[in-house]
């Protein structure tokens, strides 16, 4: 076995590759730590489109369980790829529908929020209460009058079945009836937990029409006669709902008769109230004593319908600032839009650099380390932007820079040319913005998660096979993490100085209380014992494996590191949180 096979083999026993003296120690995979041989690219097809081909994962994966919207497990193929899930079909339209609040509570999200982080606030406009005034004549009675003016309709008992005797006859249509207005309301939410505020900001209104007819009865042997007394009918059911809860439905019911009053009161002609209501909630002394009661009262003509013109849609707020990052160093404005990361009409504002259209997400970049505090300084945002083709990623204090979408989607994404289709929303409204992943939305059906690219965790020893492959090998690794004051000029960096982390289904924030870090920890470790054919739980292996990465809010230490490990094959268990 040459040295170059012996490195290989090393690598899918999680073994490490480099060459040096000291003893190799029982390595365990972090979250999980997958190693996989690089596979040569092809000669690119055309400039800028080079062959796809799926690069290895990373050293130490940033993968991680979750929960966006959906549970996942991380988990990669033998070969290497990244094992993630994927929607059936993607929505017409990416929305979201709630966001976490600083409790980790998810709570429902207004469509057209707009997100500042600096105020710590949502805000939206939306739609209130329906007042509605009737146009009905005074005096006269409601029924259900088909709006169909000019014709003859026969009646309906409600199943379907015509009731041969009865049907309204000269059906007029009166406009300009009534009034149904619907508030106009601007409301604000907030993410430490206060309930949202309310402002009535206005009304829009809309009249209806009123259906008048006459009510027409036909016997057998005799003309057709009109009606011209009335009266309501009213019977009560009562039945037994959930829990043992009585339920009383009222039920008032138009009767006629006609002038002759030689065929007595029609039967039952149709419905024209229902209420049901649970037995102490209707008012003291109005139910009867006995379902089967049943009363009656008189009625008056006219007999009318009301119907609604449509309502006027909420007007939309002039445009703004729509979205506002804590520092208020990224600004977005425009058009209230349903999609956060939409940039359709919309101007993206970062460290004095303006784009527009397309999409966009943000990140934490990599820490950098404070040489005279002696602390990490985890304050570093990424940008990123997509429009036309060219993605762009914005940092402080940094000339923008770019990449074309064949190089972004082979080396970042490593998917196929032609995968990426936006970025998607969900971070936007995280109560800790920016969360250290972002997603962009691709054509199998995932999100592919993006973090910071770690030279040290993103790369392997080897000796790369084709020059494509150099943003995923590192001849000159070191096997622990390079102090944070180093500087090494061999180290990789791939394009935009970002990296594939994962593949997953991303709907909303994650349900992850502000200050929590962002990595569902293993609760049990079990190793594959081949001689007994079963598995064994290891306190050591669940040691090894509980690395934690740096991370802000919980002050995490970087714990990964290439000395320990685990050999064999391992199941993991997570807690349910």
């Amino acid at each position: 076995m040459n040295d170059r096979d012996r490195a290989i083999l090393k690598l899918l026993l999680g073994q490490c590759c480099c060459h040096d003296e000291e003893p190799i120690r029982a390595r365990a995979p972090t979250r999980p730590a997958v190693h996989g041989r690089p596979l040569a690219l092809q000669p690119p097809q055309a400039t800028e489109a080079p062959a796809f081909v799926a690069p290895p994962p990373s050293w130490d994966s940033p993968q991680r369980s979750a929960a966006f919207g959906t549970a996942h497990v991380p988990g990669v193929t033998d070969a290497g790829a990244f094992l993630g899930e994927a929607r059936a079909a993607w929505p017409e339209v990416i929305t979201l529908a709630r966001y976490a609040r600083d409790d980790g509570t998810l709570a429902g999200l207004t469509l057209g929020s707009r997100i500042d982080h600096q105020a710590r606030e949502l805000t939206a406009r939306t739609s209130g209460g329906t007042t509605i005034t009737p146009g009905y004549t005074p005096g006269g009675t409601p029924a259900p009058i088909p709006a169909t003016p000019g014709e003859e309709v026969k009646f309906s008992d409600g199943f379907g079945t015509e009731i041969p005797d009865a049907l309204w006859i000269n059906i007029q249509a009166i406009p300009g009836r009534g009034l149904r207005s619907s508030s106009i309301v601007d409301l604000t939410a907030y993410w430490d937990g206060r309930p949202a505020a309310q402002r009535v900001a206005g009304s829009v209104s809309a009249s209806g029409t009123i259906y008048r007819a006459d009510l027409a009865l036909e016997y057998a042997g005799a003309a057709r006669v009109l009606a011209d007394r009335l009266r309501i009918r009213t019977r009560w059911e009562r039945l037994t709902g959930d829990l043992g809860r009585i339920i009383w439905i009222r039920i008032d019911e138009l009767q006629a008769q006609d002038s002759t009053g030689i065929h007595g009161w029609t039967p039952v002609l149709f419905e024209v109230a229902r209420d049901g209501r649970f037995e102490d909630q209707w008012p003291a002394g109005e139910l009867p004593d006995d379902p089967g009661d049943v009363t009656y009262r008189d009625a008056d003509f006219p007999l009318e319908s009301q119907t609604w013109d449509p309502l006027p849609p909420i007007p939309e707020r002039e445009p703004g600032v729509v979205f506002r990052s804590p520092d208020g160093a990224v600004v977005v404005q425009g058009p209230d839009l349903s999609n956060p990361a939409d940039l359709t009409g919309r101007s993206l504002t970062a460290w004095e650099t303006t784009l527009s259209g397309g999409s966009w997400a943000a990140l934490r970049d990599t820490p950098t380390w404070d040489e005279e505090a002696q602390v990490w300084d985890f304050s570093p945002v990424l940008v990123l932007h997509e429009a036309g083709g060219t993605f762009t990623a914005l940092r402080p204090g940094r000339a923008p820079e770019t990449c074309t979408r064949a190089v972004f989607e082979t080396q970042v994404l490593r998917a196929p040319v032609g995968s990426f289709l936006n970025f998607s929303p969900v971070g936007a409204t995280f109560h800790s913005w920016p969360e250290a992943w972002a997603f962009a939305r691709c054509a199998d059906g995932s999100d592919h998660a993006l973090v910071a690219h770690n030279p040290w965790r993103d790369s392997v020893k080897q000796v790369p096979e084709s020059p494509e492959l150099d943003g995923w090998s590192w001849p000159g690794r070191p096997r622990r993490p390079p102090p944070p004051d180093a500087v090494r000029d061999d180290a990789p960096r791939l394009p935009l100085g970002v990296t594939l982390a994962d593949l997953l289904v991303a709907t909303e924030d994650e349900p992850r209380a502000k200050g929590d870090a962002p990595w569902i920890r293993p609760a049990q470790v079990e190793i594959w014992d081949e001689d007994a054919a079963t598995w064994v739980v290891s306190l050591d292996a669940l040691a090894a494996l509980d690395k934690r990465i740096l991370y802000a809010p919980t002050e995490w230490p970087e714990e990964l590191d290439d000395r320990t490990g685990v050999q064999g094959r391992l199941r993991l268990t997570f807690g349910v949180t």
